[in-house]
């Protein structure tokens, strides 16, 4: 996507209680090529992301109300891309921020022109942490919609103490090498599984007579 493309597609979401402030950074985002919707509340702010998500929220730490970390906490789990402008740059707070999810922490006063390079880093970021989210369910649905491939990619994972997405890559690559369907090879690994968990155990009457080489009746005698 080129840089033009890119501003084009951009929906800007600024939230800071002081109206000069706010007016000031959206007027240089727009003129930078960013849509900019700019509002002073926090609440209003989760009931805008919530009719839809915008490509990042610029979010002031400190606001009346619902302020900026409870706003956060909401934005996550409408996922929708953050980052904080604040006047703190205390290091508890910064950690705060960055444990709610945030992609980026300014501190302010700056002048809007240098918040810019920050907000394409941050969006950048929110890309690659979306298209991650959006694999990661793709290879979720995949692996729930077959059972042997559930069943096949949950041994290895126990055989070789693996994650789950490097379990389903490891069946993956073998099926490729050895030119077969991965539902295919799949379900042979599933029902050897289910072969070997088909062979009855030993009683104890049988463990003992391994052990000994008598039969069970003819060492009751």
């Amino acid at each position: 996507m080129t840089e033009q493309n890119e501003l084009e597609t951009s929906r800007l979401l600024l939230v800071d209680d002081e109206p000069i402030i706010m007016v000031t950074i959206a007027d240089c985002l727009r003129r930078a090529g960013f849509e900019v919707t700019a509002t002073t509340s926090a609440k209003e702010a989760v009931e805008l992301v919530r009719q839809g998500t915008f490509s990042l929220a610029i979010i002031d730490y400190a606001m009346p109300g619902l302020n900026g970390i409870e706003a956060a906490t909401l934005f996550a789990q409408l996922r929708q891309p953050f980052m904080f402008l604040s006047a703190y740059s205390d290091e508890a707070l910064v950690s705060a921020a960055i444990a709610a999810g945030a992609l980026a922490y300014v501190v302010k006063p700056i002048d809007p022109i240098h918040l810019i390079p920050t907000i394409r880093a941050a969006m950048f970021r929110a890309r690659e942490i979306s298209a991650l989210v959006e694999h990661n369910e793709q290879l979720t649905r995949t692996i729930d919609s077959n059972r042997d491939v559930s069943v096949a990619v949950g041994l290895i994972m126990a055989h070789r103490g693996v994650p789950r997405q490097v379990a389903y890559d490891m069946l993956r690559q073998h099926a490729r090498r050895t030119r077969r369907r991965l539902a295919d090879l799949a379900g042979e690994v599933a029902a050897g599984a289910e072969a070997l968990f088909k062979v009855p155990a030993f009683d104890t009457a049988e463990r003992r007579t391994s052990k000994s080489g008598a039969e069970p009746d003819d060492a009751a005698t």
